[in-house]
């Protein structure tokens, strides 16, 4: 139950993290002097590692999208 909702937690940061990837390697090229790699390898690692601890690929985290929430009906929503 637990790494469920650790999955269901995590799975929408990676995805985006993923997205944010090219401007990251854009942005901050050149050698990080802290991590001693470029930020964008160290992200793209990041996002790797943590795909495997919950049996992902990144590819499946790449593939994610936001679950679909419909709007409800006029009649249905409340006046404030």
């Amino acid at each position: 139950m637990r790494r469920v909702r650790r999955r269901q937690s995590s799975l929408p940061l990676l995805a985006g993290l993923l997205d944010l990837l090219p401007w990251i390697r854009q942005w901050h090229a050149g050698s990080d002097p802290e991590f001693g790699l470029e930020l964008g390898d160290y992200y793209a690692g990041f996002v790797d590692t943590e795909a495997r601890a919950l049996s992902l690929t990144v590819d499946a985290v790449r593939a994610w999208t936001p679950p679909n929430v419909g709007r409800r009906p006029r009649w249905a929503r409340r006046e404030s």
